[in-house]
């Protein structure tokens, strides 16, 4: 990483995973933000990630939670760089997440004070060239962990 002063998202930014069906392996991707309420079938309940599997009976689903000083971050300063930083916490019933599909989830701001908005990772990686304060600014070995808790 690189002349990279700090990462910021939105808080209804729409997430992307890879996930899959525990019992059959099947994967799907799954699409969701806070901001997405839908119904749960026979339930009073909501869930921001919706998947009927074929051959089950019930939908699986995934819903963003809350957690207290853990969740609610909305960005990534630089002196976190070789941390690991929580961007949401997600419930999970019939289905589990597999792998992280970072999109333009992301801007970032140099520390030069150049902006690049929505920028999108190849590989976990991000480069770009601040022409105006000759600076290269990148993100490196960008690494993802799903732990339950």
């Amino acid at each position: 990483m690189s002349h990279r002063e700090q990462i910021t998202w939105k808080p209804d930014n729409q997430w992307a995973l890879k996930v899959q069906n525990p019992t059959t392996q099947e994967q799907c991707e799954a699409y969701f933000c806070l901001g997405d309420d839908m119904e749960l079938d026979g339930s009073r309940g909501t869930a921001n990630f919706i998947k009927k599997w074929e051959g089950e009976r019930q939908q699986s689903y995934l819903k963003m939670i809350d957690v207290k000083k853990i969740t609610g971050a909305l960005e990534i300063s630089a002196d976190q760089s070789d941390q690991w930083v929580v961007l949401f916490a997600i419930e999970c019933r019939g289905l589990e997440p597999v792998e992280w599909l970072p999109k333009q989830d992301f801007n970032v701001a140099s520390g030069e004070g150049a902006v690049f908005e929505e920028i999108e990772f190849e590989d976990g990686f991000w480069a770009e060239y601040d022409a105006e304060h000759d600076a290269q600014i990148s993100i490196q070995n960008l690494e993802h962990e799903f732990i339950s808790v």
